[in-house]
């Protein structure tokens, strides 16, 4: 297999690439389908690689450790992606795929589990605005689609999505009577007698948990 072993790697890609690089149409003949070097790719011709990065990182967001596995399926005319793993300090991920070619088209699958210790810090690494507090909170889903893996074609779009979270705060939201009305409740005494008021203190609706899980049929 093809080995590359990198000890750091930020990827920063310029933004600005579009502005500075001159706009080109191709020319397509009537009746001729555009192809791209891209849409040339065939999965079955792929090289096995093996990919291990010490220090890796795009853009703000620190991925950490990065290691994956590429396995060429000839016989089916495929590759399948094994041992995804990322282990950041605000990001940590496992996932395996496959990508397969028929006379029919392309077929994409893709499963993964993904955990993230503050939703807050993990969007200001990717320069978003949070609407959720220092969260802790888990995705996992299975999808499959009918195109390349970096082109899902959302009206083939298959799978379930799996998510859920700590107890937070919701900034977006502000319900200071329900902030109120907690601290008589129940659950909030055992708040207190944690020392946690942040569904006092801090702007917005305090939540214990959310959990939400969900199926797509043809997107």
């Amino acid at each position: 297999p093809l080995q590359a072993h990198f000890k750091r790697l930020w990827l920063t890609p310029n933004s600005n690439a579009s502005a500075v690089l001159p706009a080109v149409k191709p020319t397509i003949k009537p009746g001729v389908k555009s192809t791209s070097a891209q849409d040339e790719l065939r999965p079955g011709q792929l090289p096995a690689v093996q990919f291990r990065c010490d220090d890796c990182r795009w853009q703000k967001l620190a991925l950490g450790k990065v290691a994956f596995e590429l396995q060429p399926q000839p016989e089916q005319n495929g590759v399948q992606l094994t041992e995804l793993s990322l282990d950041g300090p605000l990001l940590q991920a496992r996932a395996h795929g496959q990508w397969l070619q028929h006379q029919s088209g392309d077929l994409s699958r893709l499963e993964w589990q993904s955990s993230t210790s503050s939703l807050q810090r993990l969007w200001q690494a990717l320069d978003k605005e949070s609407p959720f507090s220092e969260t802790p909170a888990r995705l996992e889903g299975q999808l499959r689609w009918l195109d390349v893996p970096w082109r899902p074609e959302l009206a083939s779009l298959n799978g379930r999505l799996n998510a859920d979270t700590d107890a937070g705060v919701l900034r977006e939201v502000n319900d200071r009577g329900a902030g109120l009305l907690s601290v008589l409740s129940m659950e909030s005494i055992l708040r207190r007698l944690r020392l946690d008021f942040r569904d006092v203190f801090e702007q917005g609706f305090y939540f214990d948990r959310i959990s939400a899980s969900g199926e797509l049929q043809n997107g």
